[in-house]
């Protein structure tokens, strides 16, 4: 079937096809039912057209009259490298044609957010960090789910990740100060984004939780956690006057709760 028949639908193009059976049916009264497996190496699939195509992908494949599957051993996009990914195309020429997509990836962080934040996904925009400010490797398994229409909105789709970064950093998003995490264990819904870790806030250790909302909730952001408060520390928060100075001497290890609000003459509470 022309994939432009199906809004939105994805296409897969056969670089090298290692192996295929098809088999036809055909009854009276009845259009002709094909179904069929097929095996491949070196193939490029599209799997939705706002974003960029998997490439170098081997896996094994089914289809029938409604639906295609895909079982992707590997395969690159635009720096990602992908694994063990399950692509399923549902309800192929009904109202309701949808894709699922289930797998690990592994990616530098700048390479997954520039990914994240095309249109209308834009994930690092309700972030606010640019892609290539943050760093780190990422480990993680993704799922996404949504409509094949056209006029696709950030709400049409359901997505839930979870994984680790390492070296992660994490541009401005307290205060405007960077965060850093050895190891940064990460979660993301349609909701938020979650983050608990170990690292450093204004070079100074930091165990750490905190959300991140991409719905437009009063509450944008909120950290919690165990912060070591130097007296170059404690002048950055704005309690470094001679008061404050001669009766809090040395390093303090502090609870600390931070909170930024989208829409506030005070923004911000520390």
């Amino acid at each position: 079937r022309d994939a432009q028949e199906s809004r939105g639908l994805g296409d897969v193009y056969k670089r090298q096809v290692d192996g295929a059976d098809i088999k036809l049916k055909k009854e009276p009264g009845k259009a002709l039912d094909a179904t069929g497996t097929f095996q491949g190496s070196g193939l490029d699939v599209v799997y939705w057209d706002k974003m960029p195509k998997a490439t170098g992908v081997t896996g094994i494949g089914r289809f029938d009259a409604n639906g295609l599957h895909i079982d992707v051993t590997r395969g690159t996009s635009v720096g990602l490298k992908v694994e063990k990914v399950a692509i399923d195309f549902l309800d192929l020429g009904a109202k309701n044609e949808r894709i699922k997509i289930d797998g690990r990836v592994t990616s530098q962080a700048p390479a997954l957010l520039a990914l994240l934040d095309r249109p209308p996904l834009r994930y690092a925009q309700w972030l606010g960090v640019a892609p290539q400010r943050t760093s780190g490797s990422v480990n993680a398994r993704l799922k996404l789910a949504f409509p094949l229409i056209d006029a696709l909105k950030l709400d049409d789709i359901s997505i839930d990740a979870k994984g680790t970064v390492r070296n992660a950093v994490l541009p401005g998003v307290v205060n405007g100060w960077d965060l850093s995490a050895s190891k940064l264990d990460i979660g993301i819904d349609k909701s938020k984004l979650t983050v608990s870790g170990t690292g450093d806030l204004l070079d100074q250790p930091i165990n750490f939780d905190g959300s991140i909302q991409f719905a437009k909730a009063e509450e944008q952001a909120r950290f919690t956690g165990d912060w070591r408060l130097t007296p170059d520390v404690r002048r950055s928060l704005g309690l470094g006057n001679t008061a404050i100075r001669r009766r809090l001497t040395g390093t303090t290890p502090t609870p600390v709760s931070y909170t930024h609000l989208r829409a506030h003459e005070t923004p911000e509470h520390l």
